[in-house]
């Protein structure tokens, strides 16, 4: 039998009303829910309250799972209350780490506008991993114990920022010369290399000395470089003569088409 379009459209009127009241009780009930969450990532309870926050997320997805599921609604609104529940708990402890934790959150946010994940990844992950520690204890009320791991995590992320200023300014530096080392021709090149530990040094106490003052800093690391550099072409060349693997037009010539990979 056909169905004219008229009829067809009237037949799908009431499947389009189920899923729109489906639709709504589903919102009706998971955005409480949903609100409260984005208060608390907003808050940046991850990252202050873990432990909350992912029980919390937990729950959400659940809920979400059994509903997709068709599944009991008074399981789903009690596992909507458990999430709600955590992810207040999280906004609450997030507002008490801000207080206890400032120094700390805010060594944090050095180390990362120094880019310590990437530059020293080790130093990062073990401040991150004591900081973590530090906001578990306080979600779990320890206060004592909170206190004593932030300030290890703030010592933990002061020195990740350190080393990633020092890694960015000096990282190619301490390369050149652990080249030369390796290939074992410091011997050829004595006072050049000698230059560029010097300079790499005094860069690198100037760092220590003032980590956000580091123009001068720069300046040296930058004269480190050129004298590492000089150094290796210097010593690399005369290892050669040595060997017998030059002769005196080779050298020449292979000198003035170097001469500008020093620079």
């Amino acid at each position: 039998m056909k169905v004219s379009g008229k009829a067809a459209i009237i037949m799908t009127i009431p499947f389009l009303v189920v899923t729109v009241m489906a639709r709504n009780h589903d919102q009706g009930n998971f955005g409480p829910t949903e609100e409260v969450r984005t208060q608390a990532e907003l808050a940046d309870a991850a990252l202050l309250s873990p432990g909350a926050y992912l029980q919390g997320n937990k729950y959400l997805d659940q809920a979400r799972r059994d509903s997709a599921a068709g599944r009991n609604l008074k399981r789903i609104q009690k596992q909507l209350a458990k999430a709600s529940e955590n992810f207040h708990a999280a906004l609450k402890n997030s507002e008490l780490a801000k207080q206890q934790f400032e120094q700390g959150i805010t060594s944090r946010m050095a180390a990362q506008e120094a880019e310590a994940a990437r530059l020293v990844a080790s130093d990062w992950l073990i401040a991150e991993k004591t900081f973590n520690a530090a906001t578990l204890a306080l979600e779990r009320g320890n206060l004592k114990n909170a206190r004593e791991k932030h300030d290890e995590a703030n010592t933990h992320f002061r020195t990740a920022e350190l080393n990633a200023i020092r890694t960015r300014l000096l990282a190619e530096v301490w390369q050149l010369i652990a080249e030369i080392q390796q290939k074992e021709i410091a011997v050829f090149a004595p006072q050049t290399l000698g230059l560029a530990k010097q300079l790499a040094k005094r860069a690198n106490d100037l760092i220590v000395a003032d980590r956000y003052t580091l123009d001068e800093a720069l300046a040296l690391a930058d004269r480190a470089v050129y004298e590492a550099r000089h150094a290796l072409f210097i010593a690399t060349f005369a290892s050669r003569i040595e060997k017998e693997e030059l002769t005196l037009e080779t050298l020449i010539l292979n000198w003035e088409s170097s001469l500008g990979n020093i620079a």
